[in-house]
């Protein structure tokens, strides 16, 4: 036989054989996602008759997701707080904790993303939120290791402002993952957590979304005869973690009428954020 022919012969055979496995993945992947979905419908019904009324459409899909870790950046620190506070001393008491001081102002910095700032500030008083959200950001434009825009809402405290973001990890809330600046008596300050977003060690793989159905449910079948979850948002919580570093575990935000809850997607456990 002609090479070239058997060469061509070979190809398609090849091909073919491509094709058939793909479209046995293409299957097996249906198969699973069917099979999910039942699971969820059976997970939700059961809820039903433990009392606890939940739509499935409000049920985040949970695949995929795993706890990331987030090392400690000391370097970072200091580049935040010079950036604020001009060239700084840095003393480093134990327990975590990092302090930079200037003739400025103080930062520290400890484990899991935890800061306070503080530095002077002169403008104001402010009329509205929109203006204190303005100058916020205007101080923070130097400072690269925080987001420039953070989206904050403002409330009035005096005669100053609190303004508070919710930061986001990968495009998902961190729920205690709140940074807040407070304006008042001729001083600026930020206190809270930092959210890095490096990529990060994956760890922990999630349940999936029907077992967190049942965890949820056994929650809260016991506390009240009837329970209606009004929405459930994904996103992370996040805790100090190792050698100082931040790990963020997926979580589910669950409002149950006048509550609000918190279940860790790794454990199916209810928790408390740090």
């Amino acid at each position: 036989m002609n090479w070239s022919r058997a060469k061509t012969i070979l190809i398609w055979l090849l091909l073919g054989v491509n094709l058939i496995f793909a479209a046995n993945l293409a299957l097996v992947w249906n198969e699973d996602r069917q099979a999910r979905a039942a699971a969820l419908t059976d997970a939700v019904g059961l809820l039903r008759t433990w009392g606890v009324e939940l739509s499935e459409e409000d049920v985040p899909d949970a695949a995929g997701r795993r706890s990331v870790w987030l090392a400690r950046d000391q370097d970072e620190e200091q580049t935040l707080a010079e950036a604020l506070l001009g060239p700084c001393r840095v003393e480093k008491p134990g327990g975590g904790m990092a302090v930079y001081s200037s003739q400025t102002g103080e930062a520290f910095f400890r484990n899991g993303g935890l800061l306070e700032i503080m530095l002077p500030f002169e403008e104001g008083p402010f009329a509205t939120g929109e203006d204190a959200s303005r100058a916020v950001e205007n101080v923070l434009h130097g400072a690269s290791a925080l987001p420039k825009e953070l989206g904050m809402t403002a409330r009035q405290e005096g005669e100053g402002w609190i303004l508070e973001a919710e930061q986001q990890f990968q495009g998902e809330p961190v729920f205690n993952g709140v940074l807040s600046a407070r304006l008042a008596g001729g001083g600026m300050s930020f206190f809270g957590r930092r959210v890095t977003q490096s990529d990060g060690a994956r760890l922990d793989a999630a349940k999936n979304a029907a077992e967190l159905v049942l965890c949820l449910g056994s929650v809260l079948s016991g506390r009240a005869e009837n329970v209606r979850v009004d929405a459930v948002r994904q996103g992370w919580i996040a805790s100090a973690g190792e050698e100082g570093g931040t790990l963020l575990t997926p979580a589910w935000e669950v409002k149950v009428q006048n509550e609000t809850l918190y279940l860790d997607l790794v454990t199916g456990l209810a928790v408390i954020p740090e």
